[in-house]
């Protein structure tokens, strides 16, 4: 099965955003986090598919209005 296994590759962002409607008395509620995965067949793994997608999440954060202050990126190089 090792040989003849698909493969796919999963770009992962997280928003972590402040909640404009949060519960006083809930700490929990003040932060958002959305998760947006991006499922691709892609074989390459390179650097013009992993900016597309980083295009892709930043036409939805305008889109959305977030205010963005920071943008981190974390990279598993397993």
């Amino acid at each position: 099965m090792h040989w003849l296994s698909y493969q796919i590759f999963i770009l992962v962002h997280i928003n972590f955003c402040h909640n404009p409607t949060f519960d006083l008395y809930d700490d929990d509620s003040r932060i958002l986090i959305k998760y947006h995965f991006y499922i691709s067949n892609d074989h390459k793994h390179d650097y013009e598919f992993v900016q597309h997608h980083f295009k892709l999440h930043w036409q939805y954060m305008v889109e959305q209005r977030y205010s963005l202050q920071w943008h981190w990126v974390w990279i598993n190089d397993c």
